[in-house]
């Protein structure tokens, strides 16, 4: 009898202090199997912004994956040719999407990314630039601008500009409470959340994203 309870009781022990990373595991199973933000993002701009418009998009690795157009691609693809140490890789990867773009009639776009400065290291998919001013869009002739917001960001005047100088169309969230505007721990998250709050608050993976139009 002895020997079994002390079975039970280490049963026990264990069960508690696995449990806390069990529960973590199984809300980030859960939130990567949702639709990321991203992907509910790039549906509503190909179903509500028309194919060819030029859209300036905040930092890319919290954008949607929106299609370039092909004379983006192929002006992308004679910059990588004139490079003195080809990419085969990335060459390939644009022969690719440019046979993509003949075959298909998928959404394409023409597409502008923020940067607080021309000097910024980007890479050739985040190309070409533009800076956080929301007079040097206009002249540009950007019509739409994606954005996710985060605490403390020190591009936050610009994100205030926005908000008064261009039409808000659109805001995704990837919290249950639909007011939220920041990440909970203030952070951006580069991959999926960890901390509690983080999980329980949210519904999937990604950062509160709004979509503007300029007036």
């Amino acid at each position: 009898e002895k020997f079994k309870w002390s079975q039970v009781l280490h049963f026990s022990f264990v069960t508690l202090v696995a449990l806390p990373s069990f529960s973590k595991v199984y809300l980030s199973n859960h939130l990567f199997m949702q639709e990321d933000i991203r992907t509910r993002v790039r549906e509503w701009v190909e179903r509500n912004v028309p194919v060819g418009a030029k859209i300036a998009l905040d930092a890319p690795f919290f954008m949607p994956r929106l299609r370039l157009t092909a004379a983006q691609l192929e002006r992308k693809r004679d910059e990588l040719l004139s490079l003195p140490n080809l990419s085969r890789v990335q060459l390939g990867r644009i022969e690719s999407l440019l046979k993509a773009s003949e075959e298909t009639r998928q959404a394409r776009y023409e597409l502008v990314f923020l940067r607080r400065s021309p000097q910024e290291s980007t890479f050739l998919f985040s190309r070409p630039n533009i800076p956080y001013d929301l007079n040097r869009l206009k002249q540009a002739g950007i019509q739409y601008v994606i954005t996710r917001q985060v605490s403390q960001d020190d591009q936050s005047q610009f994100y205030e500009e926005l908000e008064d100088g261009a039409e808000f169309l659109a805001k995704f969230t990837p919290y249950h409470d639909r007011s939220r505007e920041w990440p909970i721990d203030r952070l951006p998250l580069t991959g999926g959340p960890f901390l509690w709050q983080e999980l329980v608050a949210r519904e999937t993976n990604g950062q509160v994203i709004k979509v503007y139009k300029l007036k």
